[in-house]
C-alpha cells in the first residue's frame, strides 16, 4: 500500500498529489516563505555589501541567526522543517532530508 503524503506544513494528510492539506496550509507556507525569503534576502545583500568592511564582519552570523530562529520556529509550530530542494535528484533530497533530521539535537 502507497504511504499517503503529510502536508508539509502541518503535518496532516495532504489532499491528492498535493504537498499540503488544503488551502489555508498552502497560503500559509507560502506566504512564511516569502517573509522568510525578503529577510534572508536583506541580511545576505547587506553581508555581501559590507562583507570587506568592519561592520559587515557579522553579515554571514546574521543569516546563520535567521535561519536558526526559522529552524526554531518550526519546531516550536510542530512543523517538520522538510523542504524541497528542487535542483536536487530524489535520492539526494531523500538524504538531505534524513541527514538534516538526523543531525539535530535533541531537546529536553
Amino acid at each position: 500500500m502507497k504511504q499517503q503524503r503529510a502536508c508539509i506544513n502541518c503535518g496532516a494528510p495532504a489532499s491528492g498529489a498535493s504537498k499540503y492539506c488544503g488551502l489555508p496550509c498552502n497560503k500559509d507556507f507560502n506566504n512564511r516563505r516569502m517573509r522568510r525569503g525578503a529577510q534572508l534576502h536583506d541580511a545576505v545583500m547587506n553581508w555581501r555589501r559590507f562583507r570587506t568592511q568592519p561592520r559587515g564582519k557579522q553579515g554571514m552570523a546574521a543569516v546563520c541567526a535567521l535561519a536558526s530562529l526559522y529552524i526554531d520556529e518550526d519546531k516550536a509550530a510542530g512543523r517538520n522543517g522538510k523542504y524541497d530542494v528542487p535542483w536536487l535528484t530524489d535520492e539526494e533530497k531523500a538524504k538531505f532530508n534524513n541527514e538534516t533530521m538526523d543531525n539535530e539535537q535533541p531537546t529536553a
